[in-house]
Formats: C-alpha cells, sequence, structure tokens
C-alpha cells in the first residue's frame, strides 16, 4: 500500500502545481468606469506569466466604430499595456474583452471570457442640430434671395466652437466668417460676398463637431436651398449684322461675304445684365467700339469705332460669364468667324492702265499683267526742247468689279513725286484730274525725255489711296515706263 500511496500524492502536487487556473489580478479602466479620461492608460494583469502571442491575437478593444489598432507594451511577462493608434473620444463607450481560451506559460487557462465596458467622459449625451435659417425643408428650400447675408445652426447644446467650425461647410463656396451666441450654442456664420442666382448650396455639419465635453454630433447635418426661382439659364438666339432686318442668324461656321463697315447683333433669349454681357463680348483680332441695347435688353450691338480691315477674319464670342438679370449665366461659350469679304469690303487694286501723248488718243498699257516691264510708251511730239508730257488714265478695281468709285482727296497724298533715272531735269506732275463720279483717274506727267526709265507711285496700305468705302491698296501700285524709241 506504500507504494501505491506515494503515486497518488506525486499525482496531486503535480496537478496542483500544473492546472492552477489562469486569472486577471488587475485592469484599467474599471469595469463601468464613468468619466474615464482620454489619456486613461489600458493594461490587463495576470496572476501567471501569459503566452504573449495568445494575448496579443486575441485581445479587442472596441469603441462606437469597431475594433481599434494599437500597439502591445510588456511590463513584464504578467502585464500588458494597449496603446491605441487613435485617441479615446468623449461620450463613446468602450470594450475590453479576452477569450477564456488564452493561455499562461504553462497552459492554463482562464475559468471564463473576460469581458469590461468603459465610458469615456462624464457628459455622455451627444448633440444634434436643432433648427436652421434657412430652414430644413425636405427636399431643399427655394427662392431663398442672393442677398441672404448669413446662414445660422442652432445645436442642442454649447458646442466646441473650433471643431464646429472645422465641420462645417458651404458649397459651392461663399466667403464668409463665424460668430458664436447663445453661450456657444448657435453659431452663425456671416457670407461676404453675395450668393449665385439660380443655384442649389448646401449646408454641411460633419460629425466632427464636439460638445464641450467631446461628444461627436449624433449623426451629420445636410441642408440645401436655392438661390430665387428662376432655374432657366439664358440662350443666345443668334449673331447677325445689325443692319439686316428681320436678321437672319449667321452659323458657327466661318461667315462669309461680311461688310467692314457693319455693327455686330446678338439676339438673346430674355433681358441681360447689361454690364456682365458688354464684359463677356470680345471681337479677335481686338477692336474698339460701343455698345447699344434694346429696350427689353435682350438685343446688343458692338459698333467698332472704325471700319474693319478689309477681307479679314474675325472671331466673335460672348463668354459664358455673360449673365441675366437673375444671375443666371450661359451655358457654354458661344463663337462664330467671319469674314469681311462682301463687296464694298475688299482690297482695291489698280485695273486698266492707258496712255496718251495727245490726251485724246489713248493706249492700253496695263491691266493687271503688263506683256513687257517697264511699259514701253510712244513720247509723241516735244512740248517744248527735249521735254514731253504724257497723260496716263487709272481705273482701279475691287475683286472683279471695274471701275469703282473712288475717294478723290486720297490721291493727294498719296501720289509720289515721279523718279527718272538719269533724266537731264526731274519729271513733274502737270496736272491731277477725277473724271465725273471719281472712276477714272487722270494724271499727266511733265518733263519727261527719251531714252530714260521713268517710274510713279501710288501708294497703299491702311493709309494709302481709297476708295468711296474706305478700303485701300494691299500694297503700294508702282508703274515704271519708258519711251520705246
Amino acid at each position: 500500500m506504500k507504494p501505491l500511496y506515494g503515486l497518488l500524492l506525486l499525482c496531486t502536487i503535480v496537478s496542483c502545481s500544473q492546472f492552477e487556473t489562469l486569472e486577471i489580478t488587475a485592469y484599467s479602466p474599471g469595469n463601468h468606469a464613468y468619466g474615464v479620461e482620454e489619456n486613461t492608460p489600458v493594461f490587463i494583469e495576470f496572476n501567471n506569466d501569459v503566452e504573449k502571442s495568445d494575448i496579443e491575437s486575441n485581445f479587442v478593444l472596441a469603441g462606437d466604430s469597431g475594433r481599434m489598432e494599437g500597439q502591445f507594451n510588456w511590463a513584464s511577462e504578467k502585464k500588458f499595456f494597449f496603446v491605441p493608434r487613435e485617441i479615446l473620444r468623449r461620450g463613446n463607450r468602450y470594450t475590453m474583452e479576452l477569450p477564456r481560451t488564452v493561455r499562461d506559460t504553462k497552459g492554463n487557462r482562464m475559468e471564463e471570457q473576460f469581458l469590461s465596458e468603459f465610458y469615456v467622459g462624464s457628459d455622455l449625451e451627444r448633440p444634434s442640430v436643432s433648427s436652421s435659417e434657412p430652414a430644413y425643408v425636405e427636399g431643399g428650400a427655394d427662392n431663398i434671395s442672393t442677398t441672404l447675408d448669413r446662414i445660422i445652426v442652432r445645436f442642442s447644446e454649447p458646442m466646441n466652437t473650433m471643431k464646429t467650425e472645422r465641420a462645417f461647410s458651404l458649397s459651392p463656396d461663399v466667403s464668409g466668417y463665424f460668430e458664436w451666441t447663445d453661450n456657444n450654442a448657435t453659431m452663425i456664420y456671416h457670407l461676404t460676398s453675395e450668393l449665385e442666382y439660380g443655384t442649389l448650396y448646401t449646408v454641411s455639419v460633419s460629425t466632427a463637431a464636439e460638445d464641450n465635453a467631446g461628444n461627436s454630433m449624433v449623426q451629420a447635418y445636410r441642408m440645401v436651398f436655392l438661390t430665387g426661382s428662376d432655374f432657366q439659364c439664358p440662350e443666345i438666339l443668334g449673331i447677325f449684322d445689325a443692319s439686316i432686318v428681320p436678321p437672319p442668324f449667321w452659323d458657327r461656321n466661318v461667315i462669309t461675304s461680311v461688310s467692314r463697315t457693319m455693327a455686330i447683333a446678338v439676339s438673346f433669349s430674355e433681358a441681360m445684365d447689361r454690364t456682365a454681357t458688354e464684359s463677356a463680348f470680345s471681337l479677335t483680332p481686338g477692336v474698339s467700339g460701343a455698345f447699344t441695347w434694346n429696350t427689353a435688353s435682350d438685343r446688343m450691338e458692338f459698333t467698332p469705332d472704325k471700319p474693319l480691315a478689309e477681307d479679314s477674319v474675325y472671331t466673335v464670342r460672348i463668354s459664358s460669364s455673360a449673365k441675366d438679370l437673375n444671375g443666371r449665366r450661359l451655358n457654354n461659350d458661344y463663337d462664330l468667324s467671319i469674314r469681311t469679304s462682301a463687296e464694298n469690303s475688299l482690297y482695291i487694286a489698280p485695273g486698266t492702265v492707258t496712255g496718251s501723248n495727245d490726251g485724246s488718243d489713248f493706249t492700253p498699257l496695263f491691266a493687271g499683267s503688263p506683256a513687257t516691264w517697264p511699259v514701253d510708251i510712244n513720247l509723241g511730239t516735244p512740248v517744248s526742247g527735249s521735254d514731253y508730257d504724257y497723260y496716263f488714265k487709272i481705273r482701279f478695281k475691287r475683286g472683279t468689279t471695274e471701275p469703282i468709285a473712288m475717294e478723290q482727296y486720297s490721291i493727294f497724298d498719296n501720289l509720289l513725286p515721279p523718279e527718272g533715272f538719269g533724266a537731264p531735269s526731274e519729271p513733274i506732275i502737270k496736272d491731277i484730274t477725277w473724271n465725273t463720279g471719281a472712276a477714272e483717274l487722270t494724271i499727266v506727267l511733265s518733263r519727261l525725255n527719251k531714252n530714260i526709265l521713268y517710274r510713279f507711285t501710288i501708294t497703299g496700305g491702311e493709309y494709302g489711296i481709297m476708295d468711296e468705302y474706305g478700303n485701300t491698296m494691299k500694297e503700294n501700285f508702282v508703274f515704271e515706263f519708258k519711251d520705246e524709241n
């Protein structure tokens, strides 16, 4: 019997030492703790050395948004601290959990699951928005004035002003500043610029807003409102030559045969803000001019200060910044190109040139491309000594039209003194005349000599000779001639 007794005693001793229950001897925060600070350390201490991997795999610290990530710091083989990645938040309930299956280094387990809860902060009442101005309306408030100067949000309790201001947003953004009243329970956002007409605005306060105890909003607040009651954007009905009534609207391709002296008219679908619409208008290349409007403010005319360039392409543009009287803008920019190629807007050119040595019988000399250059002429009989006179008749054309009426006085500044290369005396202009209707120019040159090359020049360009519409030649007309004998 003695050996059997000794064996039983040995088994009892082994059982007592090897199968001791794992227990939690201390932890923080305590179960049902209330008013816990955000920086309170979270730890658990055991009666035995534990398997760290078991603890780190199974320990759960959870808040309202779920399990929290963090780091384990071991003070000993029996005690660890858990440092959450995010700070504990006031007004939130947290739980700590460990399953009974965790083990100490001897393989002992806990008798039951560990579960503890605690509350951060003493004020657990979460704030909410009680009212606002503009007021919340299901589907959104409408017909709000563009001159609205403040947005008011009233809360159920005093708020942390800094965090609540950061949680506030107004979209589209409008500049402004905050003011607080009612012991920081009412937030006022003062607008420092006017709202846009016909625009949907959204006021939001996210759950990042907190009361003074650190409790976040129960739920985000969102309110929408619409400025004005006109929701139709203005449209451009067409752009056209203001002199043509009724107007055929120009299409969006390059419009040809436009007169360089015309005014540009724009017809809108409704009355427009004149200042904004004039600012939105442009003509490229740039041209200065003046605007006029009809009584209804739905038709604008732009009259250039001077005629446009001959046979040139311009781009007419009205940007989307043009707006109606209610502040509604065009949906898109509108542009088109025009070409000043109407019959009265082309460059002029020299047409037929004839010559005579006596002023009666004229011979064709030039019609755009002479057979020879310089042109051979017959000086005929000298007027005195070896000096001769010669008569030139010049017609001008515009496109295929010849002759055309000219601005008579423009010739006097643009007919240069004739030149003689090696002549014994300088040639002179003896006479300049226009026939009836200013369609044909007669120039009489004197002091000419035989066997001498002569040249006369009529200047073109912006300030050169011009027709009755102000059209000029692109370049100078240079005519060289000599006696054929």
